[in-house]
């Protein structure tokens, strides 16, 4: 009877311990797609102005789409969507299709990510 008490227990621990070790790792990976989506975004503006886009009109799309995704995160608890805003933003659509190229970690090898 002792001896059942205890692997419950351990049991129980276990499984605590292991909720808590993948719900950290998830909070790493939101964090880590967080911060490739705040790199690709910021590669965005040199872009569009190579393709004749207005750096402060880029600047401002993005700023206007941030204060929505940043809206839904903080007042809905929602996950940050700023990528699909941009993919949906008319003003981005010359560069939709290089977008999601432009998440592929392998792009930050080396770099703060």
């Amino acid at each position: 009877m002792a001896t059942e008490n205890i692997i419950m227990k351990l049991v129980s621990l276990g499984s605590s311990s292991s909720h808590l070790i993948l719900s950290s790792f998830g909070s790493c990976l939101q964090y880590l797609e967080s911060c490739l989506g705040s790199r690709a975004v910021q590669l965005l503006k040199p872009i569009l102005t190579k393709l004749g886009k207005s750096r402060q009109e880029a600047h401002e799309e993005i700023r206007v789409l941030s204060h929505q995704a940043s809206d839904v995160v903080k007042k809905e608890g929602g996950n940050n969507d700023l990528i699909e805003r941009i993919k949906r933003a008319e003003f981005f659509k010359e560069v939709w299709d290089e977008i999601d190229g432009m998440l592929d970690p392998k792009n930050f090898i080396g770099r703060y990510v």
